[in-house]
This record gives C-alpha cells, sequence and structure tokens, in this order.
C-alpha cells in the first residue's frame, strides 16, 4: 500500500500497525531522505534501509577500545550477511552498542516522524532482515521521538545547537565521577569541534552529546569557540 505523507504521517501509521498488531515494513520519504521501521505484531524489532552497513558506521566510531576494535577488524561483512547487526552487537562494549544504536534511531527515524511532505509504503508481508535490531513498542518509539524535538529545541533555544563548536578548558577534574559519555566527548574535542561532528565521530547520540557539552561547560571543562 502507497500513499502521502500528507494524509498520515510516519507517527499515526505506526500507531496503526500498533493497533492492528501487524507485522511487516513502513517505508517513508522525503526531501529528509527515507527511513524504514520493520514491525511484528505491532512492536518495532528494527530500522535501518536495507542497504546500511552497520559494521562500515561503527568501525568509523572513534575511541572504541583496543579489543572492540580489533575484533570488527576480524570480520568481513557482506551486504547480504544474515545477522551482521548480531554480529556486530557481540563484538563491541554493551554500553558503546547502546548508544549507536539509540543514535541510529535518533538520526534515522525521529526526524521523519512528523513529516507531512514526502510519500510512504506500507508492506505486510514477512519482515526481512533488518540492519539494527531493536526491541520496542511504538508509542515509546513515538513518546521518545517527541521527547527528542522537544529537548533539542530546549537546548538550541539556550544556545547549544548542533552545529555550535566547542574546545577543551580545564582537565577533567573529579575524575573518579566522570562517566563514560562525559570522557568520550572532553577526549574528542581536543580540537574544536561542533557537537553534531563530535557525537558523529564517536557515535552517540546528538541529544546525550548535547547534555554532555551543556554539563561539562558548567563545570568549567569546555569552552564555547
Amino acid at each position: 500500500m502507497r500513499g502521502s505523507l500528507s494524509e498520515f504521517t510516519m507517527a499515526e501509521l505506526l500507531q496503526l500497525f500498533a493497533l492492528a498488531e501487524r507485522t511487516g515494513t513502513l517505508l517513508v520519504s522525503s526531501e529528509r531522505g527515507s527511513a524504514r521501521v520493520l514491525l511484528e505484531s505491532g512492536r518495532v524489532i528494527g530500522i535501518g534501509l536495507e542497504d546500511y552497513n552497520v559494521h562500515a558506521e561503527i568501525v568509523e566510531c572513534e575511541l572504541l577500545p583496543a579489543r572492540s576494535g580489533a575484533s570488527l577488524g576480524s570480520i568481513t561483512p557482506s551486504p547480504a550477511t544474515p545477522g551482521l547487526s548480531f554480529i556486530v552487537r557481540n563484538l563491541v562494549e554493551p554500553e558503546r552498542w547502546e548508544l549507536f544504536a539509540r543514535r541510529c534511531v535518533e538520526q534515522q527515524i525521529y526526524p521523519f516522524l512528523t513529516v507531512e511532505h514526502g510519500e510512504f509504503e506500507v508492506s505486510t508481508d514477512r519482515v526481512p532482515f533488518c540492519p539494527i535490531a531493536i526491541t520496542l513498542s511504538v508509542q515509546q518509539l513515538v513518546l521518545d521521538g517527541s521527547r527528542w524535538q522537544s529537548e533539542m529545541e530546549g537546548y538550541r533555544r539556550e544556545g547549544y545547537g548542533a552545529r555550535t563548536m566547542y574546545e577543551r578548558r580545564l582537565p577533567l577534574l573529579d575524575s573518579h565521577e566522570v562517566g563514560s559519555v562525559d570522557w568520550l566527548i572532553w577526549s574528542i574535542l581536543d580540537r574544536p569541534e561542533t557537537i553534531e561532528s563530535a557525537a558523529r565521530r564517536v557515535g552517540i547520540p546528538e541529544l546525550d552529546a548535547t547534555a554532555t557539552v551543556k554539563r561539562q561547560v558548567d563545570r568549567g571543562w569546555l569552552q564555547r569557540v
């Protein structure tokens, strides 16, 4: 089934899937690009376009632990390799994979949820291979997307836009209290960098990166360029 996003937004279509407890695939296309969600019995089980290469994307992430980097380098993926997402996930530290997967949802799904200009295609056949396997209710996905849009807009109003540049100001004080995301952001900002770029380089959600930058600016560890 095909249609226009002016009739049903992606969020509304996902909710119809959930209400009917249907299994299938939802693909939307607009001037922003395309997004695909895979569902089973009304629950989200995966995201990602067919040609999305999860191995290539996560290998490009910087500051991965040496063990993860060596393990990832030992496999030669193929676009048709079933379970590539599962293989990669088990070669990366769980916390880093969770951040990476949440970034994929943030970048590939949230911006499309309320778009009203474009087209959609619904398939209720058997669910194909999904590049990023996740397990999430439609309601939670839509709520998380709404929260993401609201919080990102709030940070922009405070001056923490995704393209604002920051750099280190002080060493990491109170290092025993520093979490992994704090360390990733502070480490990658050894030179002036935008929040958007820093988040992409270490493979974490822009929302997490923005919140971390604001916290570190408040503590005096970072400064706006």
